[in-house]
């Protein structure tokens, strides 16, 4: 993961986040709206809190968090087909994240998120029979949308 100035034109910093076989990869992030951390999620759908300092150095705070969708990715391995994190969306005031998958039955989670602490909220399993590609929040934060390849 790196960050960039785009008017300095170059690299800030970044950060090698690593799991138990290899290197993570990641498949989706946002920033809060605060700024001060990322949200990052990996081929193996666990979430990576980044924190990002007033120098702009990246540090993964905690261990990654394990979502619902990670059983998925873990339990479809071995079979064809891809499940993978295709979205994670930051709600207006940073309190919610949104996780979606491709595949997996189009699940989503909706994530908590209350200083450093991740914790799950709300698990949707979709009548969605393609890869979800798309969420966002309302500014309220009372109502948010999905979409899917299958429009």
């Amino acid at each position: 993961m790196r960050l960039w100035s785009i008017s300095k034109r170059r690299q800030l910093s970044r950060l090698m986040l690593m799991d138990k076989d290899k290197e993570a990869v990641i498949r989706g992030l946002d920033w809060t709206p605060d700024g001060r951390y990322v949200i990052a999620a990996d081929n193996k759908a666990f979430l990576h809190l980044i924190s990002v300092d007033r120098n702009n150095s990246l540090v993964e705070v905690g261990k990654p968090f394990r979502t619902k969708t990670t059983d998925i990715v873990e339990k479809r391995k071995f079979k064809k087909g891809v499940c993978f994190v295709e979205e994670v969306k930051i709600s207006p005031n940073g309190r919610f994240i949104i996780i979606g998958a491709h595949a997996a039955g189009s699940l989503f989670e909706v994530i908590g998120l209350n200083g450093e602490t991740l914790s799950l909220v709300r698990e949707h399993k979709t009548n969605i029979t393609s890869a979800l590609l798309h969420a966002d929040w309302s500014t309220k934060e009372d109502l948010y949308v999905v979409n899917s390849q299958g429009y």
